[in-house]
């Protein structure tokens, strides 16, 4: 998945037909992948989808997501269970960084989850260089 994340950011870089071939067997597969798999696996899918215009699958996963919001009047939106997998893509910020750009036409969500990572800031004594 990690691949295909990365990929679908550089549309315009042309890959070689040998990786064509490759990409094209796996990226049939991504419609469905998002069925059992992790909320931060759900993430990542619906990034790859949205950048690949695939309306339909990413109106679905978005769907799915929802269901593992908790949103709270006082500590924001979050989700618990959006623990990332063990990868290049390894922290719980960045999967809510994403949540955040994926849901940014759902005022309720997106103001919740704007709540919870300043929350984490303050109370994390976030610094602020590099």
């Amino acid at each position: 998945m990690t691949y295909f994340y990365v990929r679908s950011a550089f549309p315009e870089i042309q890959a070689r037909k040998e990786v064509l071939k490759v990409t094209g067997h796996y990226s049939g597969l991504l419609e469905d992948s998002w069925k059992g798999a992790t909320v931060a696996e759900k993430v990542f899918l619906a990034v790859i989808l949205e950048r690949t215009h695939q309306t339909e699958a990413l109106d679905r996963v978005l769907t799915s997501l929802r269901e593992f919001a908790v949103c709270d009047t006082e500590q924001g939106c979050y989700f618990p269970n959006a623990l990332p997998y063990e990868g290049l893509m390894h922290s719980e910020m960045k999967v809510h960084a994403l949540l955040l750009r994926l849901f940014r036409n759902d005022p309720t969500i997106r103001n919740g989850l704007t709540r919870w990572v300043l929350d984490r800031k303050e109370n994390q004594v976030w610094g602020s260089g590099p």
